[in-house]
Protein backbone atom coordinates (compact mmCIF):
# COMPACT_ATOMS: atom_id res chain seq x y z
CA UNK A 1 0.00 0.00 0.00
CA UNK A 2 2.86 2.41 0.89
CA UNK A 3 4.54 1.69 -2.44
CA UNK A 4 1.29 2.45 -4.28
CA UNK A 5 0.87 5.82 -2.53
CA UNK A 6 4.51 6.67 -3.25
CA UNK A 7 4.00 5.91 -6.97
CA UNK A 8 0.91 8.13 -7.09
CA UNK A 9 2.81 11.01 -5.46
CA UNK A 10 5.72 10.70 -7.92
CA UNK A 11 3.31 10.61 -10.89
CA UNK A 12 1.56 13.71 -9.58
CA UNK A 13 4.83 15.59 -9.25
CA UNK A 14 5.82 14.67 -12.81
CA UNK A 15 2.52 15.88 -14.22
CA UNK A 16 2.68 19.13 -12.27
CA UNK A 17 6.29 19.81 -13.15
CA UNK A 18 7.58 19.06 -9.64
CA UNK A 19 5.18 21.39 -7.96
CA UNK A 20 5.32 24.22 -10.53
CA UNK A 21 2.60 25.15 -12.95
CA UNK A 22 3.12 23.60 -16.37
CA UNK A 23 3.86 26.12 -19.10
CA UNK A 24 0.89 26.39 -21.48
CA UNK A 25 1.55 25.22 -25.03
CA UNK A 26 2.64 27.96 -27.38
CA UNK A 27 -0.07 29.01 -29.83
CA UNK A 28 1.53 30.38 -33.02
CA UNK A 29 -1.26 32.83 -33.87
CA UNK A 30 -2.25 35.94 -31.96
CA UNK A 31 -4.56 38.86 -32.63
CA UNK A 32 -3.84 42.53 -31.91
CA UNK A 33 -6.62 44.79 -30.70
CA UNK A 34 -5.81 48.49 -30.73
CA UNK A 35 -7.42 50.43 -27.88
CA UNK A 36 -6.32 54.08 -27.99
CA UNK A 37 -3.65 56.51 -29.11
CA UNK A 38 -2.76 59.51 -26.96
CA UNK A 39 -0.77 62.43 -28.31
CA UNK A 40 1.63 64.02 -25.80
CA UNK A 41 3.71 66.23 -28.08
CA UNK A 42 4.01 67.10 -31.77
CA UNK A 43 6.77 68.64 -33.86
CA UNK A 44 4.33 71.16 -35.38
CA UNK A 45 4.64 73.54 -32.45
CA UNK A 46 1.80 75.25 -30.62
CA UNK A 47 0.67 77.08 -33.74
CA UNK A 48 0.73 74.02 -36.01
CA UNK A 49 -2.32 72.36 -37.49
CA UNK A 50 -1.64 69.06 -35.80
CA UNK A 51 0.04 65.89 -36.98
CA UNK A 52 -1.37 63.11 -39.17
CA UNK A 53 -0.50 59.85 -37.38
CA UNK A 54 -0.68 56.54 -39.25
CA UNK A 55 -0.71 53.10 -37.59
CA UNK A 56 0.40 49.89 -39.28
CA UNK A 57 0.10 46.39 -37.87
CA UNK A 58 2.22 43.65 -39.42
CA UNK A 59 3.10 46.04 -42.23
CA UNK A 60 -0.50 46.84 -43.15
CA UNK A 61 -2.07 50.25 -42.60
CA UNK A 62 -5.08 49.97 -40.30
CA UNK A 63 -5.74 53.56 -39.16
CA UNK A 64 -4.91 57.21 -39.84
CA UNK A 65 -6.26 60.60 -38.86
CA UNK A 66 -5.55 64.32 -38.92
CA UNK A 67 -5.28 67.01 -36.29
CA UNK A 68 -3.38 65.15 -33.56
CA UNK A 69 -2.50 67.66 -30.83
CA UNK A 70 -1.01 67.34 -27.33
CA UNK A 71 -3.55 66.00 -24.84
CA UNK A 72 -5.84 64.47 -27.46
CA UNK A 73 -6.75 60.77 -27.22
CA UNK A 74 -8.17 58.79 -30.13
CA UNK A 75 -10.44 55.80 -29.55
CA UNK A 76 -9.17 52.83 -31.62
CA UNK A 77 -11.57 50.19 -30.28
CA UNK A 78 -13.47 50.08 -33.58
CA UNK A 79 -10.36 49.32 -35.65
CA UNK A 80 -10.62 45.74 -36.91
CA UNK A 81 -8.22 43.38 -35.06
CA UNK A 82 -5.28 41.98 -37.01
CA UNK A 83 -4.18 38.33 -36.82
CA UNK A 84 -0.44 37.64 -36.85
CA UNK A 85 1.87 34.64 -36.80
CA UNK A 86 4.28 34.42 -33.85
CA UNK A 87 5.27 38.11 -33.85
CA UNK A 88 4.54 41.41 -35.55
CA UNK A 89 5.31 45.13 -35.26
CA UNK A 90 2.99 47.99 -34.37
CA UNK A 91 4.39 50.96 -36.26
CA UNK A 92 3.46 54.62 -35.82
CA UNK A 93 4.41 57.20 -38.43
CA UNK A 94 3.52 60.82 -39.07
CA UNK A 95 2.42 61.73 -42.58
CA UNK A 96 3.85 64.84 -44.18
CA UNK A 97 3.18 65.96 -47.76
CA UNK A 98 4.95 63.41 -49.93
CA UNK A 99 6.64 61.71 -46.99
CA UNK A 100 6.14 59.71 -43.78
CA UNK A 101 8.31 60.19 -40.70
CA UNK A 102 8.85 57.22 -38.41
CA UNK A 103 7.86 57.87 -34.79
CA UNK A 104 8.27 54.45 -33.22
CA UNK A 105 7.70 50.69 -33.38
CA UNK A 106 6.51 48.20 -30.76
CA UNK A 107 7.07 44.47 -31.24
CA UNK A 108 4.41 42.06 -29.99
CA UNK A 109 4.52 38.26 -29.85
CA UNK A 110 2.21 35.38 -29.04
CA UNK A 111 3.79 35.37 -25.58
CA UNK A 112 1.79 38.57 -24.95
CA UNK A 113 -1.48 36.65 -25.23
CA UNK A 114 -3.61 37.02 -22.11
CA UNK A 115 -1.20 39.61 -20.67
CA UNK A 116 -4.04 42.11 -20.57
CA UNK A 117 -3.98 45.69 -21.74
CA UNK A 118 -0.54 47.05 -22.53
CA UNK A 119 0.85 50.37 -23.69
CA UNK A 120 3.90 51.54 -25.61
CA UNK A 121 5.54 54.97 -25.55
CA UNK A 122 6.46 55.87 -29.12
CA UNK A 123 8.48 59.00 -29.74
CA UNK A 124 10.91 60.47 -32.22
CA UNK A 125 12.12 64.02 -32.68
CA UNK A 126 9.41 66.32 -31.36
CA UNK A 127 6.60 63.74 -31.56
CA UNK A 128 5.48 61.66 -28.57
CA UNK A 129 2.52 59.25 -28.31
CA UNK A 130 1.24 56.39 -26.16
CA UNK A 131 -0.38 53.46 -27.97
CA UNK A 132 -2.63 51.19 -25.89
CA UNK A 133 -3.36 47.67 -27.15
CA UNK A 134 -3.92 44.07 -26.14
CA UNK A 135 -2.98 40.73 -27.65
CA UNK A 136 -5.44 37.83 -27.55
CA UNK A 137 -5.49 34.35 -29.00
CA UNK A 138 -6.62 34.33 -32.63
CA UNK A 139 -9.98 32.61 -33.17
CA UNK A 140 -10.79 29.75 -35.49
CA UNK A 141 -8.37 27.77 -37.64
CA UNK A 142 -5.53 30.07 -38.63
CA UNK A 143 -3.11 29.93 -41.52
CA UNK A 144 -1.00 32.25 -43.69
CA UNK A 145 -1.53 33.15 -47.31
CA UNK A 146 1.67 33.47 -49.36
CA UNK A 147 1.27 35.04 -52.80
CA UNK A 148 3.70 33.69 -55.37
CA UNK A 149 2.75 34.93 -58.81
CA UNK A 150 0.22 36.97 -60.78
CA UNK A 151 -0.39 36.02 -64.40
CA UNK A 152 -2.28 37.86 -67.10
CA UNK A 153 -3.23 35.38 -69.81
CA UNK A 154 -5.47 37.82 -71.66
CA UNK A 155 -5.78 41.56 -70.99
CA UNK A 156 -8.76 43.91 -70.88
CA UNK A 157 -7.01 46.80 -72.63
CA UNK A 158 -8.13 46.98 -76.23
CA UNK A 159 -6.60 50.06 -77.85
CA UNK A 160 -2.97 50.23 -78.82
CA UNK A 161 -0.89 51.80 -76.10
CA UNK A 162 -3.40 51.19 -73.33
CA UNK A 163 -2.32 49.31 -70.25
CA UNK A 164 -4.14 47.22 -67.67
CA UNK A 165 -3.13 47.85 -64.07
CA UNK A 166 -3.81 44.72 -62.05
CA UNK A 167 -3.41 44.44 -58.29
CA UNK A 168 -4.24 41.80 -55.71
CA UNK A 169 -6.09 42.39 -52.44
CA UNK A 170 -6.43 39.97 -49.53
CA UNK A 171 -9.34 40.71 -47.20
CA UNK A 172 -9.20 44.46 -46.43
CA UNK A 173 -5.50 44.84 -47.29
CA UNK A 174 -4.98 46.01 -50.84
CA UNK A 175 -2.39 46.50 -53.55
CA UNK A 176 0.08 43.82 -52.56
CA UNK A 177 1.50 43.93 -56.04
CA UNK A 178 0.63 45.36 -59.42
CA UNK A 179 1.20 44.16 -62.93
CA UNK A 180 1.12 46.49 -65.93
CA UNK A 181 0.07 44.79 -69.17
CA UNK A 182 -0.04 46.38 -72.63
CA UNK A 183 -3.08 45.89 -74.83
CA UNK A 184 -3.07 42.63 -76.73
CA UNK A 185 -0.23 41.15 -74.68
CA UNK A 186 0.03 38.73 -71.79
CA UNK A 187 2.43 39.10 -68.89
CA UNK A 188 3.29 37.71 -65.50
CA UNK A 189 5.28 38.77 -62.46
CA UNK A 190 8.67 37.07 -62.11
CA UNK A 191 8.65 34.73 -59.14
CA UNK A 192 11.34 36.69 -57.31
CA UNK A 193 9.19 39.83 -57.21
CA UNK A 194 6.86 38.33 -54.62
CA UNK A 195 9.51 36.56 -52.55
CA UNK A 196 9.70 39.41 -50.05
CA UNK A 197 5.95 39.68 -49.48
CA UNK A 198 5.10 38.78 -45.91
CA UNK A 199 2.49 36.00 -45.75
CA UNK A 200 -0.83 37.32 -44.45
CA UNK A 201 -2.33 35.54 -41.45
CA UNK A 202 -6.06 34.83 -41.45
CA UNK A 203 -8.67 32.75 -39.65
CA UNK A 204 -10.73 30.07 -41.44
CA UNK A 205 -10.89 31.82 -44.83
CA UNK A 206 -9.39 34.77 -46.70
CA UNK A 207 -11.02 36.68 -49.55
CA UNK A 208 -8.75 37.24 -52.55
CA UNK A 209 -9.76 39.97 -54.97
CA UNK A 210 -8.39 41.23 -58.26
CA UNK A 211 -8.67 44.88 -59.25
CA UNK A 212 -8.23 45.80 -62.89
CA UNK A 213 -8.01 49.35 -64.27
CA UNK A 214 -7.19 50.47 -67.78
CA UNK A 215 -4.69 53.31 -68.11
CA UNK A 216 -3.96 55.61 -71.01
CA UNK A 217 -0.60 55.23 -72.78
CA UNK A 218 2.21 55.88 -70.33
CA UNK A 219 5.08 58.24 -70.96
CA UNK A 220 8.49 56.74 -71.54
CA UNK A 221 10.06 55.75 -68.25
CA UNK A 222 6.76 55.94 -66.37
CA UNK A 223 6.73 53.51 -63.43
CA UNK A 224 3.66 51.87 -61.96
CA UNK A 225 3.32 52.41 -58.21
CA UNK A 226 1.73 49.22 -56.77
CA UNK A 227 0.46 51.03 -53.66
CA UNK A 228 -1.35 53.68 -55.67
CA UNK A 229 -3.01 51.52 -58.32
CA UNK A 230 -6.51 51.49 -56.87
CA UNK A 231 -6.33 55.01 -55.46
CA UNK A 232 -5.26 56.62 -58.72
CA UNK A 233 -7.11 54.24 -61.06
CA UNK A 234 -10.49 53.17 -59.66
CA UNK A 235 -11.24 49.65 -60.87
CA UNK A 236 -13.53 49.62 -63.90
CA UNK A 237 -13.65 45.84 -64.11
CA UNK A 238 -14.95 44.43 -60.81
CA UNK A 239 -14.03 40.80 -60.29
CA UNK A 240 -15.82 38.73 -57.62
CA UNK A 241 -13.72 37.73 -54.61
CA UNK A 242 -12.66 34.11 -54.21
CA UNK A 243 -12.26 32.33 -50.88
CA UNK A 244 -9.05 30.65 -49.80
CA UNK A 245 -9.61 28.21 -46.93
CA UNK A 246 -7.23 27.59 -44.05
CA UNK A 247 -7.58 23.82 -44.51
CA UNK A 248 -5.42 24.13 -47.66
CA UNK A 249 -2.37 24.57 -45.39
CA UNK A 250 0.48 22.26 -46.30
CA UNK A 251 -1.02 21.23 -49.65
CA UNK A 252 1.45 23.09 -51.83
CA UNK A 253 0.87 25.77 -54.43
CA UNK A 254 -2.66 26.44 -55.60
CA UNK A 255 -4.22 28.47 -58.39
CA UNK A 256 -7.10 30.95 -58.51
CA UNK A 257 -8.60 31.83 -61.89
CA UNK A 258 -10.31 35.16 -62.57
CA UNK A 259 -12.24 35.90 -65.77
CA UNK A 260 -14.20 38.95 -66.87
CA UNK A 261 -17.27 39.22 -69.07
CA UNK A 262 -15.04 40.84 -71.70
CA UNK A 263 -12.91 37.69 -71.86
CA UNK A 264 -9.90 38.80 -69.83
CA UNK A 265 -8.14 35.98 -68.01
CA UNK A 266 -5.93 36.20 -64.91
CA UNK A 267 -4.39 33.73 -62.49
CA UNK A 268 -3.02 34.09 -58.97
CA UNK A 269 -0.58 31.44 -57.75
CA UNK A 270 -0.53 31.11 -53.96
CA UNK A 271 0.26 28.79 -51.08
CA UNK A 272 -1.35 28.38 -47.66
CA UNK A 273 1.17 27.94 -44.85
CA UNK A 274 0.33 26.38 -41.45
Amino acid sequence: MLRRHFSIIIAGLLLAGFGGAAEPPKHPYGMVRLLSLTCHQTDDGIFGGGEEPVIRVAGQQVWETEGARPGKTFDLSKVSPVIFHERCDLALTERDPGNEDKIGTQAVTVMDIAAGKKSAKLEQGGSSYTLAYEVVRAPGRCARLQLHQLKCLKSVAAQAGERDSISVAVDRFTAHHALSVEAGKANQTPLDKWKELTPLAFADAAAVKLHVSTRAPAAKGDKLDPKAVMAANPPNTPLPAQQVLANLAGKGRQRLTFRTAAGAHFEVIFEVLP
